[in-house]
């Protein structure tokens, strides 16, 4: 058997999480996620991760999204600015979103 040879299913399966992944791990990407979609962010930043008690979890993040009203003209083509806002997340123990705030910097 070739052993150069690889298959690309397990390949993928070998690169996925682990199933047992701690809640850290699976937060941090969870809150990769919703701030990509919620907030169009394109970089984030984990500021730090907190348990809430029995409650769940809160995070806070430093987000870089584009703001709508500024541009700049390059070249003939145009490029968003980017701003930078700090959110807190608040999750449940299952890791579901409870809420999005504006977090004081």
């Amino acid at each position: 058997m070739d052993q150069g040879f690889i298959n690309p299913e397990k390949a993928v399966l070998t690169k996925a999480a682990p199933v047992h992944a701690s809640p850290m791990v699976r937060l941090a990407s969870i809150v990769r996620g919703l701030t990509t979609d919620l907030l169009c962010a394109s970089d984030t930043r984990i500021i730090k991760i907190a348990v809430e008690g029995s409650a769940g979890w809160s995070v806070e993040v430093e987000v870089f999204a584009p703001n709508p009203e500024l541009t700049v003209s390059l070249r003939g083509g145009s490029k968003a600015i980017l701003e930078r806002h700090r959110y807190r997340l608040h999750f449940d123990l299952d890791l579901q979103l409870l809420a999005l705030e504006p977090a004081e910097e």
